[in-house]
């Protein structure tokens, strides 16, 4: 039988990819599933984000607005009614990613509206 050879690091990559893997799952409480079970125990209001810079912001945010008030005159989502997080992205994309992380880092926050520009969307 021949000698075979280990190949150095082998492990090394292995542990690094699977430490990956495990840090960058989301916790419970962030990923979709997790959210939908938080939203659904819930009895209070259901929160959705919405991020939108100056450029076409102002008629967007008025009808959001005009949504929202409707929905909830009507009883709301399932008897609950609905809250608007929002966000001025600056129609930056710095400022767009820090709007998404916090939209991310809120549990309760279970659907997002925007951004209005795809460059700040694709970001």
């Amino acid at each position: 039988m021949k000698n075979v050879k280990k190949q150095p690091g082998g492990v090394l990559i292995a542990i690094v990819f699977f430490s990956i893997m495990l840090f960058s799952c989301s916790s419970p409480d962030t990923s979709a599933p997790g959210r939908a079970k938080r939203a659904e125990k819930s009895r209070g209001p259901i929160f959705i984000g919405a991020a939108l810079g100056p450029t076409y912001g102002s008629s967007l945010w008025q009808g959001i607005e005009l949504a929202k008030e409707e929905v909830n005159a009507g009883g709301g989502v399932l008897g609950r009614k609905i809250n608007i997080i929002k966000k001025n992205d600056h129609d930056s994309i710095t400022e767009g990613e820090k709007a998404a992380q916090e939209f991310i880092e809120n549990p309760d926050i279970i659907a997002v509206i925007g951004h209005t520009l795809s460059y700040v969307s694709l970001s």
